[in-house]
C-alpha cells in the first residue's frame, strides 16, 4: 500500500518560477487554493523510484484525501496532492527548463540582452524580459499580448515571458458562464471525463526521469479539488480516461517499448483494484505483441450515469506488415467496471494513421467508433461495436472525393452526428466543417454538408446537447477557440462565439464533455483552461 502524504506550503509569489510545477503552484495560489512546487520537499504519493504499478494496489485506505494542508491566507480551501498512486522518479521532479537565450550570466542583470548565436539563419536571439521592472519598462501586459481580459504577466528565471496568469477566458460572451485554468501538465492532448458534479483531467507530464501521468480534478463549479502525483510505467506517450460505474478507467500507453496499462480508479482518483498490462495475441499460438495509443468511450448517454465499463480501442504493432499497411492494427474491446475485458478483442480492418484522430460514442445497443484512415485522400471510417463485442460492417460516410480528417461523433439518443474537417485534395475550394446524421449502425441518413457559418479551419470536438450539435472550432486564421451551436437540420442556432480571447490557441487541443446538462469546454496553449457553457 502506498503511503499518504499531506502537502504543506507557503504562499509562492516569485515571478521567476521556471518549472511547470512551480508555475502550477503559483497558479493554484492565483485560484485561491494551495499547491507546492513539484521540485520542492512536498509531492504526491510516496513509494517513489517507479513502484511496480502492474502488481496492483491495496485498495483499502488508498487515496484518502488530505484535509489539513496549509493554504494561502486569502483562501480556506485545501487541495490534496496525493491519490495513493506510485511515483515515477523520487518526487515528480519536473524536467529541467531550457537555458536562458543569452546564458545564465546575463539573465538576471535587469537588462533585456541580445546576443549572437553563430547560426546563419538566426544570427541573434534576445531575452523576452529580465525581471518585473523590464516588463514594466517595455509596457508589455497580458492585454498587449492578446489576452483581452488581462491578468498578470510575469518573467521566468530563464528570462522568458510567463503568461500562465493571463486570463484566456472570453468572460464577455453571454454563452460562457464560468472559467478556470492552471498551467497545463500535458505534452499533448488531454482527455477528460465527467461525473454528475466533477471533472477529471488526465495528462502526460514531463519529469526529470521521463514522462509520467498526472490527474487533475475539478468540482462542477470549476474550482480545483486535487492534483495527483506523477505515476505510470514510465515513458508515457498517451492517456485516455472514461467514466465507469465505480469511478473511472484510465488507460496509459508508453513507447519504446510499447505497453498499455489499465488503471481502475475510484471517483477521488485513487486506485481501486489491480492494474493490468494489455498484450495482444496475434495468432492462435502464444505469441503476443504490445499495445499502445488508447481511446476510451464511456458507456453512457450524455451526462447520465454509465451502465457498464467503457469501450477501449488501442493500437497493436504486428510482427509483420501486410502490403499497403503500416504494420499496425486498431483493436476494440468492451471493458468491465474493474478494467478487465468483458468481450473478446476484435481487430478493425484497414490501416490507420494518427490514432488520436478518432472518436467513440455510446449509442444504446453498443458503440460507434470513427477513425481517420491512412489513404489518399484520407477518409474517415465508422464501425458499430455491439455490447457483445461484435464488429459491424465498416462505413465510409464521409465519401472518398474530399479529404476527411479529425472525425468526431455525438449521440442525441436517436441519431448520431458525425462531423469532420473536409478538404479539397486539389486545393481548389476552401476547407469546411462537414456534418451528417448516422443511424445507430453508422449508416448515413443523408449526405455530408457544410455546417452553416462554420469557421473554415479544422475543429477538434463535437457534442450533442439535446437535439442540437455543439462544436468547438478554430478561428479563420487557424487559431483561437470558438463554439458554435447547430440545430438538427444543420442550421446555425447561434453565431460563432469566442471561448478563448487569445487568437493563438491551437484548436486541435480542445475538448468537449457534458457535466450533467452543462457543456464543459477544455483547451490548452500551455495553460489548461476549462469553461462552463450555457446548456
Amino acid at each position: 500500500m502506498f503511503s499518504h502524504r499531506v502537502v504543506r506550503c507557503k504562499a509562492h509569489h516569485e515571478v521567476g518560477a521556471a518549472s511547470i510545477g512551480e508555475r502550477l503552484a503559483r497558479s493554484l495560489l492565483a485560484l485561491g487554493v494551495a499547491g507546492c512546487s513539484s521540485g520542492g520537499g512536498a509531492s504526491g504519493a510516496g513509494g517513489g523510484g517507479g513502484a511496480d504499478a502492474g502488481a496492483g494496489a491495496d485498495a483499502a485506505g488508498v487515496g484518502a484525501p488530505a484535509t489539513d494542508a496549509t493554504i494561502d491566507e486569502a483562501s480556506s480551501a485545501a487541495v490534496p496532492r496525493d491519490a495513493g498512486l506510485p511515483e515515477v522518479g523520487s518526487l515528480c521532479v519536473p524536467a529541467p527548463p531550457s537555458a536562458p537565450p543569452c546564458g545564465a550570466a546575463l539573465c538576471g542583470n535587469g537588462t533585456i540582452d541580445t546576443c549572437t548565436t553563430g547560426d546563419q539563419f538566426m544570427p541573434t536571439v534576445s531575452e523576452q524580459c529580465d525581471g518585473l521592472a523590464s516588463i514594466a519598462a517595455s509596457h508589455q501586459t497580458c492585454a498587449s499580448l492578446g489576452f483581452a481580459d488581462g491578468g498578470t504577466l510575469g518573467c521566468t528565471a530563464q528570462c522568458s515571458l510567463d503568461t500562465t496568469r493571463c486570463d484566456r477566458c472570453a468572460h464577455g460572451s453571454p454563452h460562457v458562464i464560468g472559467c478556470t485554468g492552471l498551467p497545463d501538465p500535458t505534452l499533448g492532448g488531454f482527455p477528460l471525463a465527467t461525473s454528475s458534479d466533477e471533472i477529471m483531467v488526465a495528462g502526460v507530464y514531463a519529469t526529470s526521469t521521463g514522462r509520467a501521468v498526472r490527474l487533475v480534478r475539478f468540482a462542477g463549479d470549476l474550482s480545483l479539488l486535487w492534483v495527483s502525483g506523477c505515476f505510470g510505467p514510465g515513458n508515457v506517450a498517451s492517456v485516455a480516461i472514461a467514466r465507469s460505474p465505480s469511478g473511472y478507467i484510465l488507460a496509459v500507453g508508453t513507447e519504446q517499448p510499447n505497453t498499455l496499462q489499465i488503471y481502475p480508479l475510484a471517483t477521488d482518483g485513487s486506485i481501486r483494484g489491480p492494474v493490468r498490462t494489455v498484450a495482444v495475441q496475434f495468432d492462435a499460438g502464444t505469441a503476443y505483441v504490445p499495445a499502445a495509443s488508447p481511446l476510451l468511450a464511456s458507456r453512457m448517454v450524455g451526462g447520465g450515469s454509465p451502465g457498464g465499463g467503457p469501450l477501449l480501442v488501442y493500437t497493436a504493432t504486428l510482427p509483420y506488415a501486410p502490403l499497403g499497411s503500416n504494420g499496425e492494427t486498431r483493436t476494440a474491446v468492451l471493458l468491465k467496471d474493474d478494467g478487465t475485458d468483458e468481450t473478446t478483442p476484435v481487430n478493425l480492418p484497414g490501416t490507420f494513421v494518427f490514432s488520436d484522430r478518432a472518436s467513440g460514442v455510446f449509442v444504446g445497443d453498443g458503440f460507434l467508433y470513427a477513425q481517420e484512415q491512412e489513404a489518399y485522400p484520407s477518409t474517415a471510417g465508422v464501425w458499430h461495436i455491439g455490447l457483445d463485442g461484435a464488429l459491424g460492417a465498416g462505413q465510409t460516410p464521409s465519401g472518398t472525393v474530399r479529404i476527411a480528417e479529425s472525425p468526431s461523433l455525438a449521440w442525441t439518443g436517436t441519431a448520431a452526428y458525425f462531423t469532420f474537417a473536409s478538404y479539397d485534395p486539389m486545393g481548389l475550394s476552401a476547407p469546411y466543417l462537414a456534418w451528417m446524421r448516422l443511424s445507430v449502425t453508422g449508416a448515413p441518413l443523408g449526405p455530408a454538408t457544410p455546417l452553416a457559418g462554420s469557421n473554415d479551419q479544422p475543429y477538434s470536438a463535437a457534442l450533442a446537447v439535446g437535439e442540437d450539435l455543439l462544436a468547438l472550432t478554430t478561428g479563420t486564421s487557424g487559431a483561437g477557440v470558438y463554439a458554435q451551436r447547430f440545430a438538427a437540420d444543420g442550421g446555425l442556432v447561434d453565431p460563432p462565439f469566442a471561448v478563448d480571447t487569445l487568437d493563438g490557441v491551437p484548436g486541435n487541443q480542445s475538448r468537449l464533455a457534458l457535466l450533467g446538462s452543462v457543456p464543459i469546454a477544455a483547451w490548452s496553449d500551455g495553460v489548461l483552461s476549462l469553461a462552463r457553457l450555457s446548456p
